[in-house]
């Protein structure tokens, strides 16, 4: 299976969670991975970029998903 785009949920109060979204991103960015990172507290950001993410990993978090992560919305 080949991921095509992961998204970066981070919480902009840890700075080692920034520094590792924009590192990531950089990351995918050099494989050609399509991208996207926002803040953890975007709820509108993220609904509209998961319909085309094949993966969301969150950073700085406690382990919990974001709101908008199983949104019936």
């Amino acid at each position: 299976m080949r991921v095509a785009g992961i998204g970066f949920a981070y919480n902009p109060t840890i700075g080692a969670a920034v520094e590792l979204s924009a590192r990531a991103t950089g990351w995918c960015q050099m494989r050609g991975i399509a991208q996207w990172q926002a803040p953890s507290s975007e709820t509108e950001t993220r609904l509209r970029e998961l319909p085309t993410t094949d993966a969301l990993v969150v950073l700085g978090g406690d382990g919990a998903a974001p709101p908008s992560v199983g949104s019936d919305r």
